[in-house]
């Protein structure tokens, strides 16, 4: 461990946690990261961009982007106020 940065150590090695149950969040984050980069449990259709309309300032205002390039891919499960996600048309 290195005694300059003993809290971002964790972040480096987390598996050396004596925390049975941040061993266990760690691994099943990992698992969960590796199922969406192998596009077994992707939400979003492949969306490759997204914002959050209530988040913008001002608020709901959208992105400069070409929307005649994208389409919307908002799963419904997420409330698009709070999340938009597009992927470019074929």
């Amino acid at each position: 461990m290195n005694p300059k940065y003993p809290v971002s150590w964790r972040y480096y090695n987390p598996l050396s946690s004596n925390n049975r149950g941040e061993r266990s969040s760690f691994a099943n984050s990992v698992s969960t990261a590796i199922k969406v980069f192998n596009n077994s449990s992707d939400i979003t259709n492949g969306a490759l961009l997204y914002y959050s309309p209530i988040s913008m300032i001002p608020k709901f205002s959208i992105p400069d982007w070409d929307f005649n390039k994208l389409i919307e891919t908002t799963p419904s499960c997420i409330n698009n106020e709070r999340f938009k996600f597009y992927r470019y048309k074929k």
